[in-house]
């Protein structure tokens, strides 16, 4: 589960984070592994931006709290950087790197190759 709200950002100057807590969020994880798994899981995938839909950025920290409660759970942590990697996000070479996690794994596609063919 990803921390977007339905309708929440489409209201002007909305924040679709403005909840308590985000921890709210963290928390689905970690009961979506105690009631939807054997307590294991094998990975975690996340876009550092969800880039489909609108640009949706994740609350600060969320990342974080995830990574460590999937690793607990002896799964890893996916970066997908197919839309954010490369650059395109502004600060940081890679999406995950505004978040300050560091994946086990990071997918990459079109944008290795910025248009042109590498093979």
């Amino acid at each position: 589960p990803f921390p977007f709200l339905f309708g929440r950002n489409r209201q002007p100057d909305a924040n679709p984070f403005a909840l308590d807590s985000f921890f709210f969020f963290q928390e689905d994880v970690s009961d979506l592994i105690a009631t939807g798994t054997c307590g294991q899981v094998a990975a975690f995938f996340a876009e550092s931006i969800q880039g489909v839909g609108g640009t949706v950025t994740l609350a600060d920290g969320y990342l974080k709290h995830v990574y460590a409660t999937v690793r607990a759970a002896g799964g890893l942590c996916i970066a997908d950087e197919v839309q954010a990697g490369f650059g395109r996000t502004g600060t940081h070479y890679w999406g995950f790197e505004t978040h300050g996690v560091v994946p086990d794994i990071v997918t990459m596609a079109k944008g290795i190759g910025n248009g042109l063919p590498l093979a």
